[in-house]
């Protein structure tokens, strides 16, 4: 089951904010399952901080164009 989840995020590109149900109990495959939400909520933020990153790169790349045509002109 886990695997399978993977491989949809993956193909998801991480843009689904599903998670995986914790099994209530103690054992390890509950603890590697709560830790892989947590992983997943972190590739989650920082995908959205490059994507913000990249917008503001974008405008500031438009920005600069309009100047380099303004002092050609």
């Amino acid at each position: 089951r886990l695997s399978q989840f993977i491989n949809q995020a993956i193909q998801n590109k991480f843009s689904d904010s599903a998670t995986l149900p914790v099994p209530n109990s103690k054992d390890e495959v509950s603890g590697l399952t709560h830790d892989f939400n947590l992983m997943l909520q972190e590739i989650r933020n920082r995908l959205a901080e490059v994507r913000e990153k990249t917008q503001a790169l974008e405008q500031q790349n438009g920005e600069l164009n309009q100047l380099n045509q303004q002092l050609h002109q």
